[in-house]
């Protein structure tokens, strides 16, 4: 699950109940996060461009806008698909097996644009928070969730000295870590491609086509533009950092495939990682996923302005997540 959606499933799934406490919102949201790590879904909000600050909590959700297709869509571009074929025909190794007290680690970093309006101005920045997870070899062992909101801001409109002057609550969101177990019920759970598990991912088809076809009708509905939805999907699914090494070449090779992916960037630096940015443009913006077409490597994914948004210019990044993956001897051990 993306860190910046977490917040918005806790207030959506509470939608009709009286207003939360700092106290309940933050209970509320640990347990969606538990349930991110052990791969069971909490629901997927509508996304969403601005988050909106309210007290010491930040609330991001991404935007996704509507498309008009006049023509039809056109096929994935000869370089886009040539880069995720490359991409795909790196990964020829298996993953590593874990051994006896050994944990599969993945760290995330997110940013999403957050939005608020103190004394009569507004203020718009990009808000950061990371998320370690470490997942056990078996899966009903005990898991470990730590978030973190870092306070980093990279203003887009107003400054911070602005925003304080104006009265408005910057304190980062206090957040615990998670420990649990999966139990059965949680193991038999179906999975999402947000919250994949074990049961999820094997489910998936390996060929790519079906593994397409299959983007593309869940993702059906969930936003006006199919083709831009099944490239957020899979997005979803490869910044879990539980994909196998077979399936992560199955997602590039059915993404080779997808209308109207181009690439847009052939060294886009995202958290001072670099790789080939492929994107799908819908409207006034754009979904992007970034790989390394040498390593097979998916490095993150961003949302970027197409076109201006009031005083933000055409090419302002909206929302980003990247990953990075190891295994480590221990629970709370760091590679």
């Amino acid at each position: 699950m993306r860190e910046d959606e977490v917040d918005q499933v806790v207030r959506d799934v509470r939608g009709d109940t009286a207003p939360m406490t700092g106290e309940s919102f933050t209970a509320n949201r640990e347990k969606v996060l538990a349930l991110a790590a052990a791969g069971r879904p909490a629901g997927r909000p509508t996304r969403r461009w601005w988050g909106v600050a309210a007290g010491v909590a930040v609330l991001a959700a991404g935007g996704v806008l509507a498309q008009v297709v006049l023509g039809g869509p056109t096929p994935a571009t000869a370089e886009a698909a040539q880069a995720l074929t490359r991409a795909a025909d790196a990964i020829t190794t298996t993953d590593p097996v874990l051994g006896p007290g050994q944990y599969r680690y993945a760290i995330s970093r997110g940013r999403s644009a957050v939005r608020a309006s103190q004394g009569g101005q507004d203020f718009r920045w990009l808000g950061e928070e990371v998320l370690e997870v470490w997942l056990p070899a078996v899966e009903g062992e005990e898991y470990l969730v730590r978030p973190r909101d870092t306070g980093r801001r990279d203003w887009l409109v107003g400054t911070e000295e602005q925003a304080r002057s104006a009265g408005l609550d910057l304190r980062p969101a206090q957040q615990n870590e998670i420990r649990g177990r999966c139990d059965r019920p949680c193991q038999e759970d179906p999975g999402a491609w947000q919250q994949p598990n074990a049961r999820f991912l094997a489910g998936l088809p390996r060929a790519p086509e079906a593994l397409l076809e299959r983007l593309l009708a869940d993702g059906r509905g969930r936003g006006s533009s199919d083709h831009q939805e099944a490239l957020v999907l899979a997005s979803d699914l490869l910044r879990s950092g539980k994909v196998p090494a077979d399936l992560r070449a199955a997602v590039f090779r059915a993404l080779a495939l997808l209308p109207g992916l181009e690439v847009v960037d052939q060294s886009a630096n995202l958290d001072g990682r670099r790789g080939v940015a492929l994107a799908v443009t819908d409207g006034d913006d754009r979904q992007e996923v970034i790989v390394d077409p040498a390593t097979g490597e998916f490095i993150g994914d961003r949302r970027v302005l197409t076109e201006s948004d009031g005083s933000l210019p055409a090419g302002t990044v909206v929302q980003s997540g990247s990953v990075t993956t190891a295994v480590v001897d221990g629970i709370g051990v760091r590679p």
